[in-house]
């Protein structure tokens, strides 16, 4: 019928109340973000593992959020030097994953934990087999969701980059 209006029961039931979302104010350009952002009753946590220099990009080495870690792209960097290590594919993602565990064991977690695994290498088809070889040096019989695609990068020579997803309840 044009023109009706539907009854308050049906109205109420078309359009459920949703729970209120609590904005952060996003930062001045000048002002730092808060480091402690509550969902659910739990912190989210921006983790620099002990002793590294912080990134050398605005980003953070990973991010817990609950029981979730978020480890950011890993590039074949030395942690310590924040300098790139440039050579062939294993070498390349043997760094990488070293980078990795690193971070992982910060927050208290392993490779075990890791549930998405996502891998972006320069020449996928190249490169591809050589990078599985080693993943599977570091996984073993773990199975993590993963993702591998060809991407590009802005640092000449750089082969691959690694992001991970941990679960690790606190």
């Amino acid at each position: 019928m044009a023109g009706a209006t539907p009854s308050p029961a049906l109205a109420a039931t078309a359009n459920p109340p949703t729970k209120a979302a609590v904005a952060t104010p996003s930062p001045t350009p000048h002002q730092e973000p808060d480091t402690e952002i509550s969902i659910m009753s739990k912190p989210i946590e921006r983790i620099t593992p002990p002793g590294l220099p912080a990134p050398g990009a605005p980003y953070s080495y990973a991010v817990r959020a609950g029981d979730f870690i978020y480890v950011s792209g890993q590039a074949p960097i030395d942690l310590d030097s924040g300098l790139f290590v440039l050579g062939s594919i294993e070498d390349e993602t043997r760094l990488v994953f070293r980078n990795v565990q690193r971070i992982l064991a910060a927050c208290g977690a392993t490779l075990n934990d890791v549930v998405k695994c996502n891998v972006y290498l320069r020449e996928a088809e190249r490169d591809f087999a050589a990078m599985n070889a080693v993943y599977v040096e570091f996984f073993g019989t773990i199975r993590p969701a993963r993702t591998t695609v060809g991407a590009s990068f802005g640092a000449p020579g750089m082969q691959i980059e690694v992001d991970v997803v941990a679960y690790k309840p606190t």
